[in-house]
């Protein structure tokens, strides 16, 4: 029977690992137009810096590129966002990404 407990505790905490989401400031359209301030994400936070917008969210997949701020030499001469990502509890709150340099594709 202790063998059981064990066993049925180490599978709830397994699970409870796979499936916690981390909560994240939103301002995203959707979130605007849900009327929430806040996003669950699988994986990460960002916050996204296009032309002076700023723009927080979730992201649920496992290897975000965009987080890399990976920029292709083609498109040099367009705006490109600039991204913070991080994996904290509303990590993405106070957090405005600034001009840095790119890495090139």
């Amino acid at each position: 029977m202790a063998h059981m407990l064990y066993t049925y505790n180490y599978l709830q905490a397994y699970r409870h690992t796979i499936t916690r989401k981390i909560r994240c400031a939103c301002s995203t359209l959707d979130c605007y137009a849900e009327r929430r301030k806040f996003c669950e994400a699988d994986t990460q936070c960002y916050v996204e810096n296009l032309s002076s917008v700023v723009t927080r969210g979730c992201i649920d997949d496992k290897t975000p590129i965009l987080c890399d701020n990976r920029k292709s030499t083609k498109l040099a001469h367009l705006d490109f966002p600039l991204l913070y990502c991080c994996k904290e509890e509303f990590c993405n709150r106070r957090v405005v990404p600034t001009e840095q340099p790119c890495k090139y594709i």
